[in-house]
């Protein structure tokens, strides 16, 4: 029997918090950007020695039988032909990718993964093709992709026949021990893999015996056999009872299959994936040079640490711009809890603080704050606006930074927290968003204290009561 995939997303959203993420990636993994899995590989290949290729299961084998025929260079070079330059429609890749996971291992030979990760998200990306490049580490490395049956660029290191998979254990027994040692330490999911290979069950039966009943769970993303996939009823039960029977075995190696309808489900997840990941971390947006009549000082620095310090001794991590009259308050709650409970500052704060000269960014081009907008807005899930007040002419008005952050923030499909009743931009962002409440439904029950409690306590309490509700709808 598969998990929902409700809890799939819990569980893996929950590991790469942990920093214990990785992704093992089949050929399907990159079917949809046009590189052919292994039957459309070995196609040509099987029409030359006179095989038909809808009959075959057995593609190891197949690729050995021509290797025997017409020699590995011939082989390999055959399957070069097969490869060409991906297509950028793929929507699968971005969405794993844009996740902070740095772990990838694949058994695919091109340099997909690897290139989507630097071209599309500028990720500095370390290559294990070979068992030598193991213990050489790219400097400041954002992610490790391990080619386990080689690289395209290397047709020696490929792992085609089986001859290639017999000698695979004795030539590549450094590559299997670091695998050994990732499903140990991470949480894999496999996506577009077909488990056929038997050098990877090798390193599962490994791990099974080893640690039985303390293995750690793995998950695994199949598509359920589907009728229009079939000529005819008899071969869509068969497949079924085959699929069903697969999904129990891979239980044996502490794998969960996550079954799904249709591959475009699989993106879809990943999105979801990112965004209750998101909701760890939480960017507070505000400013304020005059407390309005409603608030005195005390009480506004008590409500702002106390608001810091909740937030990161309930594993939020919090982003400030550090702007006067909010961020340094948040910013001190934040430290005392770190400084309480021992936690890591790393992962409970992350200062943005704009580089204003007189009060203005006038000195930045705009690709300069792009970037730090980029990154604030692509790192947070969430927005809480406090305040936000500014003086323009002499004249204290609505911060209109806070209200681009509003505008930013509602173009990212954040979850937005309008702390109304502190005046400025949070009372006219609250003002906006109750016209169209019923598209924030995290927010319809806690409107009448966001708009008019001023009391410390309480509002970090209905603060928590709507972050709760976000992580659990």
């Amino acid at each position: 029997m598969s998990i929902t995939k409700s809890l799939f997303i819990k569980k893996y959203t929950e590991s790469i918090i942990r920093d214990e993420a990785a992704v093992f990636a089949g050929a399907g993994y990159s079917r949809e950007a046009g590189f052919c899995d292994w039957k459309g590989l070995l196609r040509d290949i099987a029409n030359d020695i006179e095989l038909d290729i809808e009959k075959e299961t057995d593609y190891i084998s197949l690729a050995q039988y021509y290797e025997n025929s017409n020699g590995y260079n011939t082989l390999c070079n055959t399957i070069l032909d097969s490869f060409s330059r991906y297509k950028n429609n793929y929507t699968l890749a971005k969405a794993v990718e844009a996740l902070p996971i740095k772990t990838y291992w694949t058994t695919n030979f091109d340099h997909f993964i690897e290139d989507t990760l630097r071209n599309d998200f500028k990720k500095l990306v370390d290559v294990k093709r070979t068992t030598k490049n193991l213990a050489c580490n790219l400097r400041n490395r954002d992610v490790t992709v391990y080619k386990f049956h080689g690289d395209i660029d290397d047709l020696s290191s490929l792992i085609i026949t089986k001859s290639d998979y017999e000698s695979f254990e004795r030539d590549h027994l450094q590559f299997i021990n670091a695998l050994n040692g990732d499903f140990i330490n991470k949480t894999f999911v496999f996506i577009g893999y077909s488990f056929n290979d038997p050098d990877l069950f090798n390193v599962l039966r490994s791990i099974r015996l080893t640690f039985d009943k303390n293995k750690r769970t793995h998950y695994a993303i199949f598509k359920r056999p589907s009728i229009s996939d079939f000529k005819n009823e008899k071969e869509f039960n068969y497949a079924t009872v085959k699929h069903s029977l697969k999904i129990t075995d891979l239980k044996r190696y502490g794998i969960e299959s996550v079954e799904i309808d249709d591959y475009s489900e699989i993106s879809s997840i990943f999105e979801l994936i990112k965004k209750r990941y998101l909701l760890n971390n939480i960017y507070i947006a505000g400013s304020c040079r005059k407390l309005p009549d409603n608030w005195n000082q005390n009480q506004a620095d008590a409500f702002l640490c106390r608001l810091g310090y909740e937030l990161a001794k309930n594993s939020f991590k919090v982003c400030t711009g550090c702007i006067e009259g909010v961020g340094p308050q948040v910013e001190n709650g934040v430290l005392n809890a770190v400084v309480e409970n021992n936690l890591n500052l790393n992962n409970s704060l992350d200062i943005k603080r704009l580089p204003l000269i007189n009060g203005n960014l006038n000195h930045m081009n705009n690709e300069s704050k792009e970037v730090m907008r980029n990154d604030i807005y692509g790192k947070n899930g969430v927005t809480i606006f406090l305040f936000g007040n500014q003086y323009y002419d002499g004249v204290n008005l609505p911060s209109k930074g806070v209200m681009r952050d509003y505008e930013r923030a509602r173009a990212q499909d954040m979850y937005l927290i309008p702390v109304g009743s502190t005046g400025g931009a949070s009372k006219e962002i609250l003002f906006e968003i109750e016209k169209d409440i019923e598209n924030f439904p995290y927010l319809k029950n806690h409107l009448d204290i966001l708009k008019n409690c001023t009391e410390p306590e309480i509002l970090v309490n209905t603060i928590f009561k709507i972050l709760d509700f976000i992580k659990n709808c």
